[in-house]
């Protein structure tokens, strides 16, 4: 069996594409629970980034809304 020890909490911005992407990617199967976040007009390329990086994970991955605080 898989360690699937948690080694923190990681929040990455700008997780939809690019980098940021990337980030989110290597960090996710790397053991990190990862907190998700990118500009409001790209929710769906964040949902998919999602999906596609919980098949990878061996942590939890979430996103946050920041315009959800703001309003």
């Amino acid at each position: 069996m898989a360690d699937k020890t948690v080694k923190g909490v990681v929040i990455v911005t700008g997780a939809a594409q690019g980098i940021g992407l990337g980030i989110a990617i290597r960090l996710a199967q790397d053991g990190f629970n990862l907190v998700m976040n990118d500009i409001s007009n790209n929710k769906e390329a964040l949902e998919k980034a999602k999906d596609d990086i919980s098949l990878k994970a061996t942590g939890e991955v979430l996103i946050f809304d920041w315009q959800l605080i703001i309003q």
